[in-house]
C-alpha cells in the first residue's frame, strides 16, 4: 500500500509490517533538512536574556529589566513564584523580587521552556501527533537531564536541560512535513519491537536526532549539546568514566517515556522502571528524590502549556 509518498511491503504472516526503501527517501531527507535550516530560532529578547545569564557576573537586576520588556515572560515569571507550589505567604508584584526568589537557573529553565512552548503552541495538521504530549515530553527530559547532572559527574552539565529539551526536536520537523501521512508512519513505528530510526532512515532518509542537531547547529548552540542531541540514542559509554551528555539524555528519555511522558502516544507509568534507568547510571540512592523534584519542576512547566 501507500499514501502520499510512504510506501510499505504487505503485512506479512506474522502480522508485523516490512519496511522497504523508498526511492523518494533522498528527497525526503532534504525536505525535512530545509525545514530544519528554516525552524524558528529563539526571540530576540530570549537571546540577549540567555547570553547575559552565562556571565558569572550577571546581575539579578539586569536579569529582571530584560524580563520586564517581554511581557508574557514577565507574567509567566509572576505566576510561577506566586503558585501555591512555592506557598507564598504574599502576593510577589515586582519581577526584580521574583527573580530574586526564583534563582538564576530556574528563571533560566522558566523562560526556555515557556519560549519553547510558545514556538510550537500551534502544532502540526498531523492525524495522531499531539503537541502537548511533545510540549511535556520534551520538557521533562530536560528537566530530569538537569537534575541528573547535578547528582552525577557528567561533560557539559551546563548543557543538560537544552539537550534535553531540544532532542526530539527533529520528531516535530517530521510531523509537520508528513502532514496527513504522519499517521501512517507513527503506526508504523509504533509497531512491536520496530526500530524508531531504521523506519525514519528508510522512509524519509533521515532520523530525527540528525534533525534535531541540524536546527540546533543552524541556531549555533554549543557543540556539545548539538552533539549529544545527534547521539542521544547511541551514545558511547563505559561505566565507570564521566557520564557523555548524550548518555544523560537518552538516561532521562527513557525514564520519562517509562512514566508515560512519550511524544508519540499515552503509556502506562513503570515507576520502577523509570528508577531502574536513573539506578544504571549509580543514582540509585538518589533516584526517588530526583523523580519527586521532576515531578514539582513538571508541575510548574505545564502551565506553559495552556
Amino acid at each position: 500500500s501507500s499514501a502520499g509518498g510512504l510506501k510499505t511491503a504487505p503485512i506479512c504472516a506474522d502480522k508485523t509490517f516490512m519496511v522497504v526503501p523508498v526511492p523518494g527517501a533522498i528527497k525526503n531527507r532534504e525536505k525535512l533538512l530545509a525545514a530544519a535550516n528554516l525552524a524558528p530560532p529563539f526571540s530576540p529578547i530570549l537571546n540577549r536574556l540567555l547570553a547575559r545569564m552565562a556571565h558569572e557576573d550577571v546581575q539579578l537586576s539586569e536579569l529582571a529589566e530584560l524580563i520586564e520588556k517581554d511581557t508574557v515572560l514577565a507574567g509567566n515569571i509572576l505566576r510561577t513564584v506566586n503558585s501555591v507550589l512555592y506557598g507564598m505567604v504574599s502576593e510577589v508584584n515586582s519581577i526584580q523580587h521574583a527573580v530574586c526568589i526564583l534563582g538564576l537557573e530556574k528563571v533560566r529553565k522558566i523562560a526556555l521552556t515557556m519560549s519553547f512552548a510558545n514556538l510550537w503552541r500551534r502544532g502540526p495538521d498531523a492525524p495522531g501527533w499531539s503537541t502537548v504530549r511533545f510540549n511535556l515530553h520534551s520538557t521533562a527530559v530536560g528537566i530530569l537531564a538537569d537534575l541528573m547532572v547535578q547528582n552525577l559527574p557528567a561533560e557539559y552539565p551546563e548543557g543538560a536541560f537544552l539537550a534535553g529539551l531540544f532532542h526530539d526536536f527533529g520528531k516535530l520537523l517530521i510531523a509537520h512535513n508528513l502532514g496527513a501521512d504522519y499517521e501512517i508512519f507513527n503506526r508504523r513505528c509504533l509497531e512491536k519491537d520496530s526500530d524508531w530510526e531504521a523506519i525514519e532512515a528508510d522512509l524519509l532518509g533521515i532520523t530525527h536526532p540528525e534533525l534535531s542537531a541540524s536546527a540546533l547547529a543552524r541556531w549555533k548552540l554549543p557543540q556539545p549539546i548539538v552533539e549529544a542531541v545527534r547521539l542521544h540514542h547511541a551514545p558511547e559509554f563505559t561505566p565507570g568514566e564521566i557520564v557523555p551528555l548524550g548518555r544523560v539524555v537518552q538516561t532521562a528519555d527513557r525514564c520519562i517515556n517509562k512514566l508515560g511522558i512519550c511524544v508519540s502516544a499515552a503509556a502506562p507509568e513503570d515507576a520502577k522502571g523509570a528508577a531502574a534507568e536513573l539506578e544504571a547510571l549509580g543514582l540509585g540512592d538518589r533516584a526517588s528524590r530526583l523523580l519527586d523534584e521532576l515531578l514539582f519542576e513538571l508541575n510548574l512547566a505545564k502551565a506553559f502549556f495552556n
